[in-house]
């Protein structure tokens, strides 16, 4: 004879549930953003800081180090090679490699050229070359 198991009930269909998987909030113990924020200064202050922050006493990656992180490896991975990474960039093999080398800044036109190939917009590329830009400023000045 096999032992047989006793099926205990579910506490959570025997009991009726007022509103199942919404909590009320007491609306005292909400959030209040505003005491968040110090100064409404600060918050402009970090938006003109643009989409990379870098505090200061770090230095900022090159775009290149973006492109292969971000795009070139997943494309890779993909099965695309780097000669059609470079033919869909519509730039020479030596700029190509002077990116990868940090040699190369990103201007307007190679920027356009990367948000086409990558998705990423063009002022993410020339925000993280000024950036790149600022960062070696301050570094080199200490």
């Amino acid at each position: 004879m096999k032992h047989q198991k006793t099926q205990r009930k579910n506490p959570f269909k025997a009991a009726p549930l007022k509103n199942a998987g919404v909590e009320r909030v007491d609306k005292s113990k909400r959030l209040d953003v505003d005491a968040l924020v110090i100064n409404p200064a600060n918050i402009d202050m970090q938006r003109n800081r643009g989409f990379v922050y870098v505090p200061q006493n770090k230095q900022v990656l090159h775009p290149a180090r973006y492109f292969e992180r971000l795009y070139l490896s997943k494309a890779t991975a993909k099965g695309m090679n780097i000669q059609d990474v470079i033919d869909n960039l519509d730039i020479s093999v030596e700029h190509f490699d002077d990116f990868l080398s940090e040699k190369v800044c990103v201007d307007t036109g190679f920027a356009k050229k990367l948000e086409i190939v990558t998705g990423m917009t063009f002022e993410f590329w020339l925000r993280t070359q000024n950036k790149f830009d600022d960062s070696n400023k301050v570094h080199s000045e200490k």
